[in-house]
């Protein structure tokens, strides 16, 4: 409560200043304009003030916190986007698998296990259902050939 005692008190001393020094120095020349600036300037700094005094170790903080929220933001979107991107990767290998299975005249579900690098790749693939022995041999080939996905890695249930 003495801080704002002690601000309004300032303002109006700097105000009964600011009025006595124009009523006496008048409204004409460039005299009268320099002053009249000078006093702007003095309410200005004496309104001002209290920002000056405020703590800078509050504002410091204030900014590490929007720094730190954001860093903590703009990690969990990095993370949000490399599982949107890893599901997108995973379902469209999925379904051109499919597409290739349906080719062959073979009935299947699958399910495509992708790599953990930035940009996950395919890796291995699990296969359900029943394929005649032609149909398997060119599924495999073309999932090791277009996928890169070895022999190794195709399983058979």
């Amino acid at each position: 409560m003495d801080g704002i005692r002690e601000y309004l008190v300032q303002v109006t001393a700097a105000g009964l200043i600011c009025g006595v020094v124009n009523t006496l120095v008048g409204k004409k020349g460039s005299v009268a304009a320099s002053v009249r600036a000078m006093t702007v300037v003095l309410m200005t700094v004496t309104m001002a003030s209290p920002l000056v005094k405020l703590r800078m170790t509050g504002i410091s903080d204030f900014v590490n916190d929007i720094r730190f929220d954001g860093s903590l933001y703009a990690q969990q979107g990095s993370e949000v986007s490399k599982e949107t991107v890893a599901d997108i990767i995973k379902k469209r290998t999925e379904a051109y698998i499919l597409d290739k299975a349906e080719s062959v005249g073979a009935d299947i579900r699958v399910d495509v296990a992708l790599s953990q690098d930035a940009l996950p790749i395919p890796e291995s693939v699990t296969i359900f259902g029943a394929v005649s022995p032609t149909g398997k041999r060119r599924l495999q080939e073309l999932i090791r050939d277009d996928l890169g996905i070895p022999l190794e890695a195709q399983k058979w249930k």
